[in-house]
């Protein structure tokens, strides 16, 4: 009964969810290692510690979320363990999903949040110690078309990148081919990491 309620929950967010970019009908997902910085491979010892939201292009269930982040932990095997928390914006309820990033020998990260096993495929196109870059695409969708698409997330060290970060990042999702109307800017202000006395609803 529990498995069910939550594939119920994927259903409807994929519903409301309409910032993706779309693909159209027999349009094939791009190639992001034309717009991954030249040489690049994942470092696994970067991936420790926590790393903050800062930008999305909503996939799945990434819409209308704030103060979300990842708290990254090394395991054998080229396994990254991972435990990701957000704050619903119209419930203000955090929720936690944990996961596990599996990385490639060509440098990509495969996913899997364990709740449900769901897989994503994901594309470094940037990383550096201070922040990192994954891009993602669906050709078939999930539970039907819904879930198809373009999505991606920009994740920082920083709640509030510095300037040249958040440039970077910027023109890093345009080199992708990325409209700026699909880029949302999550908040990371008032967050329970910075104002840890101020009382939330937890749900996971």
């Amino acid at each position: 009964m529990k498995l069910i309620v939550k594939i119920l929950f994927f259903y409807f967010i994929l519903k409301v969810s309409s910032k993706t970019i779309p693909l159209k009908d027999g349009q094939k997902c791009p190639d992001f290692k034309n717009c991954t910085t030249p040489g690049l491979k994942v470092n696994k010892d970067f991936l420790n510690g926590l790393y903050f939201f800062y930008a999305n292009i909503p996939f799945y269930f990434a819409e209308g979320q704030k103060c979300s982040y990842y708290n990254f932990t090394s395991k054998p095997n080229n396994v990254i363990g991972t435990v990701k928390n957000e704050w619903s914006i119209s419930t203000d309820v955090l929720r936690k999903t944990t996961a596990e990033f599996f990385i490639d020998t060509d440098g990509s990260l495969g996913t899997n949040f364990t709740e449900l096993q769901v897989p994503v495929k994901y594309t470094v196109v940037a990383q550096t110690f201070d922040y990192m870059i994954l891009m993602t695409c669906n050709e078939c969708g999930f539970l039907s078309k819904l879930g198809s698409g373009i999505g991606g997330h920009a994740i920082s060290r920083f709640q509030e990148p510095p300037c040249d970060i958040s440039e970077a990042i910027l023109d890093k999702f345009k080199q992708c081919g990325i409209p700026d109307e699909y880029i949302q800017i999550q908040n990371q202000q008032d967050c329970h990491q910075c104002n840890p006395k101020k009382k939330r609803k937890y749900h996971h």
